[in-house]
């Protein structure tokens, strides 16, 4: 009996341990003193620093149904500030260029991520961080932690998925 309790317990920790998450930032990218920045949001795998800064951003839409593309938020914590109570993001909507990861983060349904089928697919909570700052003007990336979401994708799958700058994404390496 208490071998198949020791069995139960590991193996329920080791699928636990399966579980990926991604972090969510409100970014600003670019900035010349001339132009303003572009404001989007990036997908990190764990904490966003200047070594692993990316380049681009997915683009911040008041819809991204249908074949839109980018991150749609309600609430007041959705700015790219110190000053947004992270408490207060209502609904994340993120389509990251796939449907198998087009997903809705609700506040009010203790912070379930579903996908569109209206299936509970993993959960996201609050999680402020230090802020995102590297660089001066051009290639400048100020960014802000938002969210945490625990799914089984990584940041890599969703931003492997990335359209064509064209698209959604907007790119500063051009």
């Amino acid at each position: 009996m208490k071998y198949t309790s020791a069995v139960t317990i590991a193996v329920a920790t080791l699928l636990h341990s399966v579980n990926a998450n991604f972090d969510l930032y409100r970014v600003g990218l670019g900035g010349t003193g001339v132009s303003g920045n572009g404001e989007g949001w990036q997908a990190y795998e764990a904490e966003a620093n200047c070594d692993n800064k990316l380049d681009w951003y997915w683009v911040d839409s008041e819809d991204v149904s249908g074949g839109k593309y980018g991150v749609r938020c309600e609430g007041d914590g959705c700015g790219r500030s110190q000053d947004d109570d992270d408490k207060s993001l209502d609904v994340i909507e993120m389509n990251f260029n796939r449907d198998e990861h087009h997903w809705t983060y609700y506040k009010d349904r203790d912070g379930a991520l579903v996908d569109l089928s209206d299936n509970q697919v993993g959960r996201c909570y609050p999680f402020p961080g230090p802020n995102l700052n590297c660089g001066l003007t051009v290639g400048r990336v100020d960014g802000y932690r938002k969210i945490r979401c625990e799914i089984d994708v990584t940041a890599d799958d969703i931003n492997g998925g990335r359209p064509s700058k064209r698209r959604a994404a907007r790119d500063f390496t051009a």
